[in-house]
């Protein structure tokens, strides 16, 4: 009985048309055919033959009452055929306008009664392909999106609000299990996002936006903070520097080549290209390295640094940075020139094309690697933005990759869980480590909830999670078994410290203040005597040596937390050598 279920499939979603066409044409030509014998061994009955035999085979989808009479269609298969052959369409016809006719009121009434389903409001590549994993992990899944009314791939397909949908949208939200906004602009859809956390507190709700800058500045609405919310602005560009990083640790890549420090080429500084910059000055500072340095490569270098520093003010003052204007796809002799220059400085230990998915990183990629061989000018992996992998095989998260060995990265599967989009409690660590820690510096539980907290602090928490792995290498850890998981703890094995004496104490601890001055100079800090948050200014940004022994007990005792925090497991990271 497979083949009904497949049949009434096809009648909903309008395929098999051609099966349709072909049956039908199948049908006349042999109902015309048998009637035309027909009628010629019977002339008493027709002078016209021919018509009325094609009339007859017409007949055939109607369900005449000629193909009933006895002895007419049972000697001849021609018209057996055309008197099944018709039938099966005309039922089908019948199917296909009752699905027409209550498809919709179904549908609508099937959202309404949705509950635990997954609701997203929009569409693209990235969200369909999100669909698809939650169909795969057994969710419901509906999405308004579009103008019409569809089913695809297990996904209940409904129109977007702006098409009559409204009350639909409304409808399935109150059964919604998390909830995914995106749209045209970034404006409308943190708006659409922050209204919708609004009125479902309790509910997960994430605006997907073209700017990762904007996702830790996406405002919640005040009125709603007796409640709280769970808004979350998550970015596909974002997500992507996370999934590489966390892969293939810059760090440990540097490490490896015998380099001093993290020099990071990236090649294209739109979104993607400030997201890697950030993400690794966040998630990548360690205690046997110096400080990054970064070498931009843009055709529209000079106003891409002018935009970056207007978000980051000051971070220049910290952070070796150049941007050399270059077309990509070519380099000239100054070009190249500045670049050697560089890299007698200190040299390049990854190279991270981030041109847009329109700007071929492929060939750009091939390029550069012709211009190093050439050159000899690098000798770093290059890893490279391609959501298909490009046609290359995959690379395995490694703590090094050889040298001008080509490394795609950025797939729907990676950029998709190291958004949290897939995570089962989105946010899980990050609000562990809140409420965890709030309650190791107080003695009480924690007394603000996550739904409660500004986005800044939220953000805080994300990024403490994000660089714990880099505490972890500089302890000496072997990061194999957590390479790759860009979200989630890091599993310590059962009996092992974090913190095996004073000295790495001390070491983690002064790390933890680097950390935490390179998030606030991302913001916009800057030092002074007194502390003011409205103008950003702190006391605090200087030097751990300089810091008052009360501060530095509060990087300290942040240390002693962690090694509290973290789970540990008979499988879980070891020091090396342990």
């Amino acid at each position: 009985m497979k083949w009904i279920g497949r049949f009434v499939a096809a009648l909903r979603q309008g395929s098999g048309a051609s099966f349709i066409i072909l049956l039908a044409c199948l049908t006349l030509v042999a109902g015309f055919s048998g009637w035309l014998a027909y009628l010629r061994a019977h002339p008493e009955i027709t002078p016209f033959a021919v018509q009325e035999a094609l009339f007859r085979a017409i007949k055939a989808f109607t369900l005449a009452g000629e193909y009933e009479q006895p002895g007419v269609w049972e000697h001849d298969w021609r018209l057996y055929l055309a008197r099944w052959g018709g039938t099966f369409i005309a039922f089908a016809a019948v199917l296909r306008a009752a699905f027409l006719l209550f498809y919709r009121p179904l549908s609508r009434l099937r959202a309404a009664l949705r509950r635990g389903h997954v609701v997203v409001i929009g569409d693209s590549k990235l969200l369909r392909a999100a669909c698809e994993g939650w169909t795969r992990a057994g969710k419901r899944v509906t999405q308004h999106a579009g103008e019409s009314y569809a089913a695809r791939g297990g996904v209940l397909v409904l129109p977007a609000a702006v098409h009559g949908g409204a009350r639909v949208l409304r409808a399935s939200l109150s059964g919604a299990e998390r909830v995914i906004v995106a749209d045209a602009s970034d404006a409308a859809c943190a708006e659409i996002a922050r209204d919708l956390a609004k009125s479902l507190p309790d509910v997960p709700v994430f605006a997907l936006l073209d700017d990762p800058w904007l996702t830790n500045r996406i405002a919640h609405d005040r009125q709603s903070r007796a409640e709280g919310d769970l808004l979350t602005g998550i970015s596909a560009d974002a997500a992507m520097a996370r999934a590489v990083l966390s892969a293939w640790p810059p760090y440990l890549q540097a490490q490896a080549m015998g380099a001093q420090r993290i020099h990071a080429l990236i090649v294209g500084f739109d979104g993607l290209g400030s997201a890697l910059m950030v993400d690794l000055l966040n998630s990548s500072l360690v205690s046997f390295l110096d400080r990054p340095m970064f070498t931009v490569i843009d055709p529209e270098a000079e106003t891409r640094r002018k935009a970056f520093l207007a978000r980051h003010p000051g971070i220049e003052d910290h952070v070796d940075l150049r941007f050399i204007s270059e077309g990509i796809d070519r380099f000239d002799a100054p070009a190249i020139e500045a670049l050697r220059h560089r890299t007698q400085d200190a040299p390049v230990t990854s190279v991270y094309i981030a041109t847009s998915a329109q700007g071929a990183p492929l060939a750009h990629a091939l390029a550069l690697e012709a211009m190093a061989r050439r050159e000899d000018l690098l000798h770093a992996p290059i890893f490279l933005r391609a959501a298909d992998s490009a046609g290359m095989n995959e690379v395995a998260p490694a703590s090094f990759v050889a040298p001008r060995s080509l490394v795609p990265f950025g797939s729907y599967d990676q950029v998709l869980e190291a958004s949290g989009l897939m995570a089962p409690a989105p946010d899980a660590a990050a609000r562990a480590h809140h409420e965890a820690y709030e309650t190791f510096m107080t003695g009480r539980p924690a007394q603000t909830p996550w739904a409660k907290l500004p986005e800044r602090f939220r953000t805080s928490n994300r990024r403490a999670i994000q660089h714990i792995p880099a505490k972890l290498a500089s302890a000496g850890f072997d990061l194999g078994g957590h390479l790759g998981v860009a979200q989630g703890l890091p599993v310590l094995k059962a009996g092992e410290a974090l913190c095996q004496d004073a000295e790495v104490l001390d070491q983690l601890s002064r790390l933890e203040h680097d950390r935490w001055m390179m998030d606030r100079w991302l913001d916009g800090w800057r030092f002074a005597p007194e502390r003011d948050d409205d103008r950003l200014l702190h006391p605090d940004l200087v030097p751990f040596d300089e810091l008052s022994a009360q501060t530095q007990g509060y990087d300290t005792k942040f240390v002693e937390f962690l090694d509290d925090f973290l789970p540990r497991g008979a499988e879980g990271v070891a020091r090396r050598g342990g």
